[in-house]
């Protein structure tokens, strides 16, 4: 029973771990994301202009302006959402063009009538994805499709057109923290386009990622903790034996003959209460650690609460791994618990 139980865990683990693993690989593909978004609904906006200064002199960032519009075609019209934002969006968020190109800074400057679809607004609208060079109108305007975009959004058809065009201000900002630059130094040089976190909420990828590979690692220790845990009796029991056995070697020999020919007991005994002193305080030392790596959750911002108007499709999609991460976190915690605590249960009825 008791190799069973081993075994039990042993599975247990390598589950635990490769799943996270898969999980935080995921994770790791936009983990230098950094979002701003606005605490409330009412938001006075930036100025798209004073943004893409910013841009040039600082580091790059990108928003969404979201409209909704209605793309008229002579053989229908087609609802849509169309997205003001800038040339930079797609390299931000590590997005892939599906066919043609998105549109560059040179369009975004000269107020081009550049549009990007997605694949639901190419699929609807015009039947295929193949569709650059293209042409639609929305209300008097004229549009030039320069190329598809796989975005994520498989539920809303969404046009990205040049903000310089469509006009208004960004509520919610986007950009990659590179290893120029970190988290701090973001947070105050956005200081200077009004953005300050009484009024803001900074979602840093990187954050989440960690959080992942930190409960990848907490599973981990606490495996070896409980594992140096159940070692406590055995070495409790054995001590007790080689102590009880040196007992009777002092009543039968001198001290030097104990020495010379009941040495290898001498050692045992030896060996046996060092392994009682270490085993705990290694496993308190992981216990420290194991607390030392929880506490700093605690200041991530909780994603159920931000405001999830502006890059839903990331931020929902990072919601649902970090809730499936949380849930196997504890389903993996309770079954170590669980196949531990039978393990010793076990050994104890057993020592009897």
């Amino acid at each position: 029973m008791k190799i069973k139980n081993c075994i039990a865990a042993g599975i247990c683990l390598i589950l635990c771990l490769a799943v996270f693993y898969l999980i935080f690989a995921f994770l790791e593909k936009n983990n230098a994301l950094f979002l701003v978004l606005p605490k409330s609904i009412v938001s006075p906006g930036i100025d798209i202009d004073s943004i893409e200064e910013f841009s040039k002199n600082e580091f790059l960032l990108t928003y969404e302006i979201p409209f909704l519009e209605t793309v008229n075609l002579a053989y229908g019209n087609f609802p849509v959402t169309v997205i003001g934002t800038t040339g930079s969006y797609p390299g931000i968020l590590g997005l892939t063009m599906l066919e043609g190109s998105f549109f560059l800074n040179q369009a975004w400057t000269g107020k081009l009538m550049y549009a990007v679809l997605n694949e639901k607004a190419a699929d609807t609208i015009f039947g295929s994805t193949m569709i650059t060079g293209s042409r639609f109108r929305i209300q008097n305007d004229t549009w030039l499709v320069s190329g598809v975009i796989k975005d994520g959004n498989d539920g809303e058809a969404r046009i990205y057109v040049p903000s310089s065009v469509t006009g208004g201000k960004a509520d919610a900002l986007a950009l990659a923290i590179s290893g120029r630059f970190d988290e701090f130094y973001v947070k105050s040089s956005l200081r200077t386009l009004g953005i300050w976190e009484k009024d803001f909420d900074f979602v840093n990828f990187n954050a989440f990622s960690r959080i992942i590979k930190e409960r990848f690692l907490v599973i981990f220790l606490l495996f070896l903790s409980f594992f140096l845990f159940s070692l406590v009796m055995p070495l409790v029991t054995a001590l007790k034996q080689q102590i009880f056995s040196l007992r009777k070697d002092i009543t039968h020999f001198y001290p030097d003959e104990i020495f010379k020919y009941r040495r290898k007991s001498l050692y045992k005994t030896f060996l046996s209460g060092l392994s009682l002193i270490l085993v705990p305080v290694l496993s308190l030392f992981l216990i420290l650690r194991i607390v030392s790596i929880c506490l700093p959750w605690k200041d991530i911002v909780s994603l159920s609460a931000l405001n999830r108007t502006f890059f839903s499709v990331y931020l929902d999609w990072v919601h649902r791994l970090e809730i499936v991460s949380f849930f196997l976190f504890l389903l993996f915690l309770f079954a170590l618990v669980v196949v531990f605590v039978s393990i010793n249960i076990i050994i104890n009825f057993r020592s009897r």
